[in-house]
């Protein structure tokens, strides 16, 4: 069945959970990047995420609960699961670094750290338009918008190289660890955002 039949009225459902999956993402992002940006990351901050994170939750159930009862789908079960799981490891992600960095009460002055978490927040924004518009079936805006991811996670790979060159000339071991630790998860979650993204467009192209 193609995308087409996907977005018809009845049949469209999982495609709005999947938005309302990727806002919840969204949301996480900013919050985490304001936080950051306005040296204000603490505890409350970290629940807020946390709150998003088990919102996402109860959609990833939602939509499984769905494809156990739906037996013919717009587009795949596997690739509906695939979608799902992606989104879902996002939020997931950004939870788990929010609580490291409460833990590790890294400096919220880290000018490294405010670099990845715009990034990081602009890539996010970037997959959420492409969810949001691939109900135009168009192929040419979806690639500029994920031209854009691939040229932020590159830009996110450079960030790491020179953080761990700069990390790695200091004397303090506890800071140079917490640190590494940071920024690889960080370095993690841009891949899995552009991982994302190229899931996007692979089943949209399957299914035009």
């Amino acid at each position: 069945m193609k995308l087409r039949e996907w977005l018809i009225p009845q049949d469209k459902i999982f495609f709005e959970l999947l938005a309302s999956q990727v806002e919840k993402v969204v949301k996480s992002s900013k919050i985490f990047h304001q936080a950051i940006l306005k040296d204000k990351f603490n505890k409350d901050t970290v629940l807020k995420i946390k709150k998003l994170e088990k919102e996402c939750d109860e959609i990833v159930h939602e939509i499984f609960k769905r494809l156990n009862q739906t037996f013919i789908t717009p587009i795949d079960h596997e690739d509906i699961g695939k979608l799902t799981i992606a989104c879902d490891d996002l939020i997931d992600l950004i939870y788990v670094i929010s609580r490291r960095l409460l833990i590790y009460k890294i400096d919220g002055k880290n000018k490294t750290l405010k670099e990845f978490s715009a990034i990081v927040s602009k890539m996010i924004n970037e997959i959420s338009i492409m969810v949001i518009t691939t109900n135009k079936l168009k192929q040419k805006p979806l690639l500029a918008h994920a031209k854009i991811v691939h040229k932020l996670e590159n830009k996110a790979d450079d960030l790491v190289v020179k953080s761990l060159e700069q990390i790695f000339n200091q004397k303090d071991v506890k800071r140079l660890i917490k640190e590494k630790e940071i920024y690889e998860f960080l370095e993690i979650l841009t891949d899995k955002i552009e991982d994302f993204c190229d899931l996007i467009q692979g089943v949209v192209t399957k299914n035009l």
